[in-house]
């Protein structure tokens, strides 16, 4: 039960209806939505918990290495959809510039494919 004492809502130090309010938000966006524990033995109101809600939520990840550019496609669990590396080969700000767009613009048709 300690464990729970250290829990981020603990330290961000909100009021207990601040984090309702949230919660609801969240759960009227569809980012999350509460699932309900197994009876575990405990007396009084059974446990509800929080789950995140990755179908339809995805993210965007860009890679810049030295000589390497890698786009990415995730859900919110981390679940990787699709993922593009391709050589980068930049001079200046401005061919980096160039070149991310278009790589980023070439990636985004493919991703609504996926």
């Amino acid at each position: 039960m300690d464990l729970f004492l250290e829990f981020p809502w603990k330290k961000a130090q909100l009021a207990p209806a601040s984090i309702t309010k949230i919660t609801r938000e969240l759960i009227n966006a569809h980012l999350i939505k509460e699932v309900e524990f197994p009876d575990l033995g405990f007396r009084g109101k059974p446990i509800t918990g929080l789950e995140i809600i990755s179908q339809g939520w995805q993210f965007l990840c860009v890679r810049i290495n030295k000589d390497s550019l890698i786009l990415s496609l995730y859900e919110l669990n981390n679940k990787l959809l699709h993922e593009d590396i391709t050589e980068l080969i930049a001079n200046d700000n401005h061919s980096f510039n160039e070149q991310l767009l278009t790589k980023i613009e070439y990636f985004l048709p493919v991703i609504k494919a996926v």
